[in-house]
């Protein structure tokens, strides 16, 4: 019996000793005290809660990397790939401001931006940034050195014949006149158009050259 009494004492008085303890954190974080000098681990506990405070605040922040193309090659299942990150937060359109929106400025831009805190990425993806050829130095001198830029590419003629089918069914959704991919791709003598978008976003090294002049490989 006075074995059994003492064992139940002792988890009676560790209870209590360990339910002290929790009171003691939980009101130093409540009621925001400050830290005794002789008391160095209750101060480590206030600065650790106060760090944690700071990291949850949520803004809208400009962008940590950047999808810039090619379009036709998957950049929006690869958006949503990286979405799925509980870290990564994704605008949900395609912004453009550095190749179509360039004249609404940076506070526009911005506000395309999903609010993320200093330990979340923010991604855009705009396509049309590879091919536009004001895009790299307008980035360059407004946005931060260290973004990163993501390039995927596709089959060059694979992605054309692709570009060219949603050509096609954008004109007939609004009743306008099409043509065949071949009419629409080559001039009566069979050489190609570069400049229909079909043909022109596929140059792949073109545009990269272009980027390469702003731009290091690794970035």
């Amino acid at each position: 019996m006075t074995a059994t009494r003492n064992k139940i004492l002792q988890h009676v008085f560790w209870t209590i000793v360990v339910a002290t303890v929790c009171c003691c954190i939980f009101y130093i974080w409540t009621n925001g005290s400050t830290p005794s000098p002789e008391n160095p681990k209750i101060a480590s506990v206030s600065t650790t809660i106060h760090v944690n405070t700071s990291l949850s605040h949520k803004e809208k922040r400009f962008p940590n990397a950047m999808i810039i193309g090619s379009a036709k090659s998957g950049t929006r299942a690869l958006l949503e790939m990286l979405g799925s990150h509980p870290m990564i937060k994704c605008a949900s359109k395609e912004v453009n401001y550095f190749s179509f929106h360039f004249n609404k400025g940076l506070k526009w831009y911005i506000n395309q931006m999903p609010e993320t805190t200093k330990n979340e990425l923010t991604i855009e993806k705009s396509p049309r940034y590879f091919v536009t050829s004001l895009s790299p130095e307008r980035i360059y001198y407004n946005l931060s050195k260290n973004v990163q830029f993501i390039l995927i590419v596709r089959n060059p003629i694979n992605r054309t014949v692709s570009h060219y089918v949603e050509w096609m069914s954008r004109m007939t959704k609004n009743e306008k006149q099409v043509c065949s991919f071949d009419d629409r791709i080559l001039h009566p003598n069979d050489t190609i158009v570069s400049t229909v978008d079909e043909i022109k976003v596929s140059m792949y090294d073109v545009h990269y050259q272009r980027w390469l002049k702003w731009f290091d490989k690794k970035q």
